[in-house]
C-alpha cells in the first residue's frame, strides 16, 4: 500500500520541485512576489492530504483489522483477477484453505487474548503460502484462504 501511495504522489513532488524553483526565481526578483505561491501551495497540501486519506480509507476497507489479511470482498476481486490471468496464460492456480478447528473452545477456555494470538498464528501461516501479493484473506470466523499460481 505504501508503494502505491509513493507511486501516485510523484506528480505532487514534481509540482513541489517546480514551485521551489519558481520561489527561488521570484525571491531574486522581489521577495514579496513569493506571496503569489500561497494559493498553489495550499491547494497542493490539500491534494496530498486527500490522496493520503484515500489510500488509508481504501486499505482499511480491504483489510481485516484483527489479522491484517485482506477481507472477503478483496479476496473475491483478487481471485477473479488471478483466475483470469491463469486462463489467459494457461497457468495453474491452487487454492489453500486454512481452518482452525475448535476455535470456540480455545476462546472459551483460554480467553480472548489467546484466541487473538491463535488468529495471528493462522494469518502468519496463510501469509507463508502465498505468492500473489493480494492474497490471502480472512474468511468468516477463523478460516483463511490463499491462492497460489504455479
Amino acid at each position: 500500500m505504501l508503494d502505491d501511495y509513493v507511486r501516485h504522489s510523484g506528480p505532487a513532488f514534481a509540482i513541489m520541485a517546480f514551485i521551489a524553483a519558481l520561489a527561488t526565481s521570484l525571491w531574486m526578483i522581489n521577495p514579496r512576489l513569493e506571496l503569489l505561491l500561497a494559493g498553489p501551495l495550499f491547494a497542493l497540501a490539500l491534494y496530498q492530504r486527500y490522496a493520503y486519506r484515500t489510500v488509508m480509507a481504501t486499505r482499511d476497507a480491504e483489510t481485516d483489522a484483527l489479522t491484517l489479511l485482506r477481507n472477503h470482498r478483496s479476496f473475491q476481486t483478487d481471485l477473479r483477477e488471478a483466475l483470469a490471468l491463469g486462463a489467459s496464460t494457461r497457468s495453474q492456480l491452487s487454492l489453500v484453505l486454512i481452518d482452525i478447528d475448535n476455535f470456540k473452545s480455545i476462546n472459551d477456555r483460554f480467553g480472548h487474548p489467546s484466541a487473538t494470538r491463535c488468529c495471528h498464528a493462522g494469518a502468519s501461516a496463510a501469509r507463508g503460502v502465498r505468492r500473489h501479493p493480494g492474497l490471502p484473506d480472512r474468511r468468516r470466523g477463523v478460516r483463511a484462504a490463499a491462492a497460489r499460481r504455479r
